[in-house]
């Protein structure tokens, strides 16, 4: 390390080699708790992207379940129609018959 090999090549004193060392600890502390912030904001980020992507997911299946509902109600009324509609057409039959016999 360079304080080492500073203090073998100079006398400094015990105190000045000891602020040095700090210094470059609070250096590398500094660069640690920077690293730490950025990996907090893409953390943050990254889970309200996947909240975002869950919910816009949630929502296409509600408007699917919502289209295929409106789908199934629309082929129950046609059938419903289609039915009434031979209902009607049989009665209208009996009635022709009715008149022929009376």
């Amino acid at each position: 390390c360079n304080p080492c090999l500073r203090a073998k090549l100079l006398p400094i004193s015990p105190v000045d080699h000891l602020d040095e060392v700090i210094s470059n600890i609070r250096a590398k502390a500094s660069n640690i708790a920077n690293n730490v912030a950025i990996l907090n904001i893409r953390s943050d980020f990254t889970q309200d992207y996947i909240n975002t992507l869950g919910t816009g997911s949630e929502k296409l299946t509600v408007a699917d379940l919502n289209q295929e509902g409106a789908n199934l109600l629309a082929l129950q009324t046609r059938q419903q129609l289609s039915v009434q509609s031979l209902s009607m057409a049989g009665q209208s039959e009996k009635a022709i018959l009715e008149i022929f016999r009376g």
